[in-house]
């Protein structure tokens, strides 16, 4: 599940502010001019990204996307100082201070992770495993992977309760049944720690890979922040790596690990009337109101057409991911051209893709 702004009005990443156009002497070569903001909270710093009438909105050093109202800046000024991301390091310190001793800050490659004592190191592995496993599945397949700019921040809860508790006291609106999510504006993973039974663990592991999967996909140019690409597309890509199979060396692991055993029953009962299969996905490539309507199905739907593409489209599919990372940021991205983009990206209709995705995924899910 991603956490997206309920209201934010992107324009463009800009080096405007009210009007103001940086001059060249003050941008520093190493990156745009960073930008001060006072407000009755005190002071902000980072990239002007919309500056207009109903909102001001900042690009934080540490990645976090913050939004104000005109009326409550008191104050700005364009610095010398060029905007460049917090390091890890700096930011270790800062979520150490945020979260308390009660909590330890660990971190291996792009992550930076704050868990419970005894724990930061494993968690530390399984991020770090799971991204040298993004990385080296995309890079295969023709896609375009970006170093990430910010370091990335996975912070998990003890349990349940203070997960929830954090949600709230942040106006974090999360419903009974998440078991984590992934926050566009700032940038981080929130998790708990998974209990129960075996079954309920691995479920939460599986939920625990797509929500960082996001994570990933946002930050390594795969999709756009506050852009507005189709739902299929983004919650199908992070479902694929929820099957466990998708951190394992592809010379060892039998095919059938690539079956999301939380997917395949729901999946296999739709697949069974073709026709209307087609038509459920032709209103997803259209809008993504079947996400609410009937999450189930399309979670099933957006899985196993992201797999069957990845896996034997991945040329077209690159194209595809690319070009709808590529979308204005803040704009809509009406239905016609949503369609039209996947039809001119896979040749041939939805009924094609559907038969092909249903044969591939009853090839892999009986081996």
């Amino acid at each position: 599940m991603i956490k997206r702004p309920k209201s934010l009005r992107i324009l463009l990443l800009s080096c405007h502010l009210i009007g103001l156009v940086i001059s060249s002497d003050l941008a520093s070569a190493e990156g745009p001019p960073l930008a001060q903001i006072r407000t009755q909270s005190g002071l902000s710093y980072g990239l002007p990204i919309s500056w207009n009438q109903a909102e001001v909105v900042l690009l934080e050093r540490t990645g976090r996307i913050a939004s104000f109202e005109p009326s409550e800046i008191q104050a700005h000024s364009i610095l010398k100082e060029s905007f460049q991301p917090t390091t890890a390091m700096n930011l270790r310190g800062m979520l150490q201070d945020e979260f308390g001793r009660s909590y330890t800050v660990d971190g291996s490659g792009d992550f930076v992770i704050v868990a419970s004592p005894g724990t930061a190191s494993k968690w530390t592995k399984v991020f770090a495993d799971l991204q040298r496993s993004f990385f080296q599945y995309f890079t295969t397949r023709g896609f375009q992977i970006q170093k990430p700019d910010f370091p990335l921040v996975g912070v998990i809860f003890r349990d349940q309760a203070e997960f929830f508790r954090y949600a709230a006291q942040n106006q974090m609106n999360v419903s009974p049944r998440t078991a984590g999510f992934y926050s566009i504006l700032s940038n981080r993973l929130y998790l708990y720690e998974p209990s129960g039974n075996p079954l309920d663990q691995r479920e939460a592991m599986a939920t625990i890979r797509h929500e960082a999967t996001h994570q990933l996909a946002f930050n390594s140019g795969l999709h756009q922040r506050l852009s507005s690409p189709p739902l299929w597309a983004l919650e199908g890509l992070a479902s694929i790596f929820e099957a466990p199979g998708m951190t394992e060396p592809r010379s060892t692991a039998p095919i059938n690990k690539l079956v999301n055993q939380a997917r395949i029953d729901t999946w296999k009962g739709i697949a069974k009337q073709p026709d209307q299969l087609t038509q459920l996905f032709d209103s997803m490539v259209r809008d993504d109101s079947l996400f609410k309507s009937d999450p189930d199905k399309a979670y099933a739907i957006a899985w196993a057409v992201s797999l069957y593409l990845s896996e034997r489209e991945s040329i077209k599919y690159a194209r595809y991911m690319n070009k709808i990372a590529k979308l204005p940021i803040g704009q809509s991205y009406p239905s016609p051209r949503r369609v039209q983009d996947l039809h001119t990206t896979f040749s041939g209709s939805s009924t094609m893709l559907i038969q092909s995705t249903i044969r591939y995924i009853d090839q892999i899910s009986v081996q």
